[in-house]
């Protein structure tokens, strides 16, 4: 049987900043201004913008699979929190992490956490978030 994942405690800086991130205030009222927000939107952005998520173990996974080079750049479109893309950025330097998430209320919650992650010098590589709408 597969062992089960033991995170990495190097990472844990990374994983206590992400946690406390997505547990705060303002995390719920991103979540309520998601929601909000994507009403507004019609039913193709609601169906679309769902708010599923690849865990830190998933992450570790990923890599091992792939085994990044330096000259990697990994791309997360709809990034969410962008969560995925830290761990990716914590692990390894390579050219780039580029996220990018429809919904602003998310988007902002992503963008306080990555200047937290920054000054907390938890990053390896360079992590560049956008708001937008893939669909234009």
């Amino acid at each position: 049987p597969p062992t089960a994942f033991q995170p990495d405690e190097q990472y844990g800086p990374l994983r206590e900043l992400l946690e406390a991130a997505a547990s705060n205030k303002a995390s719920a009222r991103g979540t309520a201004g998601a929601a909000a927000e994507l009403a507004s939107m019609g039913p193709m952005y609601q169906r679309a913008a769902t708010d599923g998520e690849l865990l830190e173990e998933g992450v570790e996974q990923l890599l091992d699979l792939l085994r990044p080079t330096p000259d990697a750049c990994f791309a997360d479109l709809g990034s969410g929190r962008a969560e995925a893309l830290m761990h990716v950025a914590a692990r390894g330097v390579y050219r780039g992490c580029f996220g990018i998430e429809l919904v602003e209320a998310r988007h902002a919650l992503a963008q306080r956490t990555l200047t937290a992650a920054i000054e907390a010098g938890t990053l390896l590589s360079a992590v560049r978030l956008v708001r937008g709408d893939l669909a234009e």
